[in-house]
């Protein structure tokens, strides 16, 4: 969160410096396009470990509740927790349209408005990247802390952390399509399949 933080002053203040030049030099697209590169990898991180904040939050949420609740927040307090970790992919969500509204509004002779049509393109593509990396991440910490139907032995996160996890199409001998997931360990490849109501992994 941190890095979040310290990325959008980074941005606001170059924003701020834009706003003191002359309107036909102020290059905003370009500012968006030069701080792109680090917005991209601090969301990402943030977004790949937003699910297993939440998930710690749903197992102390009694607790977090009442200590926010004692420092001010509004019943219910978890929600100003919940909220607030996920303002950072609802801003980065909201780039692309600001962007664009930018665009429309800059003459085509503008200094600024091939940088504003670059920036509109390079923060959709942050952002649906951003957004694939959370739900991937979701899904991978469902099937460590979830109940996989059929699996025998040891706890499944007993095989490590998960390598890759994706889905995959399987060809019957008579010709079938069968949906399946792998999951790939350190050491181990787990093929597994969802239930039909799409509530569960099967082994």
């Amino acid at each position: 969160m941190e890095d979040v933080c310290a990325c959008s002053r980074a941005l606001l203040n170059m924003l701020e410096d834009v706003k003191r030049a002359a309107a036909k030099v102020q290059r905003i697209g370009g500012v968006f396009i030069q701080i792109a590169p680090l917005m991209k990898k601090i969301h990402l991180k943030y977004c790949s470990e937003h699910p297993k904040a939440v998930s710690v939050i749903e197992k102390h949420k009694d607790a977090l509740e009442k200590f926010m609740e004692e420092h001010g927040a509004n019943p219910p307090g978890i929600l100003t927790l919940t909220t607030g970790l996920s303002r950072p992919f609802r801003r980065l969500e909201k780039y692309p349209a600001l962007l664009q509204e930018l665009q429309r509004h800059t003459q085509e002779n503008h200094i600024d408005r091939g940088d504003t049509q670059r920036a509109v393109s390079v923060y959709r593509d942050i952002a649906t990247v951003c957004s694939t990396v959370r739900r991937q991440k979701e899904m991978e910490l469902e099937l460590m802390t979830g109940n996989i139907r059929g699996w025998e032995g040891e706890a499944i996160h007993t095989l490590g952390s998960i390598v890759q996890m994706g889905p995959v199409v399987f060809l019957t001998e008579d010709s079938k399509k069968n949906d399946r997931y792998l999951v790939l360990f350190p050491e181990t490849l787990v093929i597994l399949s969802i239930s039909p109501r799409m509530s569960a992994f099967v082994y």
